[in-house]
């Protein structure tokens, strides 16, 4: 009787240890949306669809960053029709500093976009220039301009580096490049300067 009790009580300490598992819960290294090759994974491609492209706005197609977020992220439709190329969305948002920013005036206009093919290994690369190029400041100055105000104490306890921006594009990848109209898989980063942002990978299919 004893040993039917002992037996009965470790089959519960099992189950209970098994209950708590973390298995149980899923691998949070494999969380939807988190997969380093795809940000933006939990959004639909029909998500794309709604997306008015060659703007600079928060869009559905918009990755999600978090408000700590610096640098740049992206997302793209996962599949793309080989007959429809004409299309191919590219959204993203940036966050820099105001010393990052110091060197890039007009962000959009200074990312170069890179491609390569995952079984080819053929490479594409160009950039998106949208923008004229930024006045000068020597033509935003008029005599009746007044000096700017001096700077107050607490303007100088605060650095370039404290202070952020943030911006949002939704580009058309085939404005700049024409991608092969063939069943194949491709994948694309951003980079600015020294900064690079995730790679996301899109396939062309039939």
């Amino acid at each position: 009787m004893r040993s039917n009790r002992c037996a009965a009580l470790l089959a519960a300490v099992l189950l209970a240890g098994a209950g708590c598992a973390p298995g149980d819960h899923g691998d949070p290294s494999n969380a939807p949306g988190e997969a380093p090759g795809q940000a933006g994974a939990t959004m639909s491609d029909a998500a794309f669809d709604k997306v008015k492209l060659d703007t600079f706005e928060e869009s559905a197609g918009t990755p999600k960053a978090g408000d700590d977020f610096e640098g740049i992220l992206i997302a793209m439709p996962s599949k793309l029709p080989a007959g429809s190329l004409e299309r191919i969305p590219l959204c993203g948002v940036w966050s820099f500093n105001n010393k990052v920013l110091g060197q890039f005036p007009i962000v959009e206009d200074s990312l170069v976009f890179l491609a390569r093919n995952v079984q080819t290994h053929e490479t594409a690369t160009g950039h998106f220039r949208m923008h004229e190029d930024p006045a000068r400041a020597s033509d935003m100055t008029t005599s009746d301009d007044a000096p700017p105000p001096p700077a107050s104490h607490d303007d100088e306890l605060i650095s370039d580096e404290d202070i952020t921006a943030r911006g949002y594009f939704n580009f058309n990848l085939a404005r700049v490049w024409k991608v092969p109209e063939r069943p194949g898989k491709w994948r694309v980063h951003l980079v600015l300067h020294d900064v690079q942002s995730n790679e996301v990978e899109f396939e062309v299919v039939k």
